[in-house]
């Protein structure tokens, strides 16, 4: 059997309206429907911020059986760690998005990366995904996402011309997803900007 692993970040959003039907149906049935029926077994993690947002995030994504769920500090707690962050903040390359916002939801990623290598699982596929995207449908055969060298990204129109990725959703095979899992480190390197 081959094995897949799920990863989400952020924040519900508006889906914390109506969990069941704006976020947990959608990915049972479009997502986790399509790894199961493409052989995959298929672990999901989690990480939203610390406080009201991480219980509310816990109790929401039960129905999804986690095999881990972290909440982190908003603010970095690391004081070194936290003044890379505050040169980015500050100095960094531009972006059109909210500068915190934007380094916060890639830490998020990057723990996410770390909570599942700390499984110790080799996992043939990587799928990472923000917690409030609403899914409508997925690659029926998900095998065919598991290309050598390739990372697939959803991309909106709007954003073709953006200088950093994707952040709504990629998948590819754990080598191909690791440089996409670590942008966080590679984004605070002033060597980078």
């Amino acid at each position: 059997m081959r094995r897949a692993a799920v990863c989400l970040t952020g924040h519900l959003r508006t889906a914390i309206l109506d969990p069941v039907h704006l976020f947990i149906e959608p990915l049972q049935h479009s997502v986790l429907r399509a790894f199961s029926n493409s052989g995959y077994e298929v672990d999901v993690f989690a990480v939203t911020d610390a406080g009201e947002d991480c219980e509310r995030t816990r109790v929401v994504l039960e129905p999804l059986n986690l095999k881990a769920l972290q909440c982190i500090a908003a603010v970095e707690e690391d004081p070194v760690q936290r003044q890379h962050e505050e040169q980015w903040l500050q100095h960094g390359a531009k972006t059109i998005w909210n500068r915190a916002a934007f380094l916060g939801q890639l830490k998020k990623v990057q723990a996410c990366d770390l909570l599942m290598s700390a499984t110790g699982e080799r996992y043939d596929l990587v799928a990472r995904s923000r917690l409030d995207v609403r899914w409508h449908q997925f690659p029926a055969d998900v095998s065919k996402l598991e290309v050598p060298g390739i990372i697939w990204l959803a991309l909106r129109s709007t954003e073709y011309a953006n200088s950093y990725m994707s952040d709504l959703f990629a998948i590819g095979g754990h080598l191909e997803m690791k440089p996409y899992m670590h942008v966080y480190d590679e984004l605070l390197d002033r060597g980078n900007w």
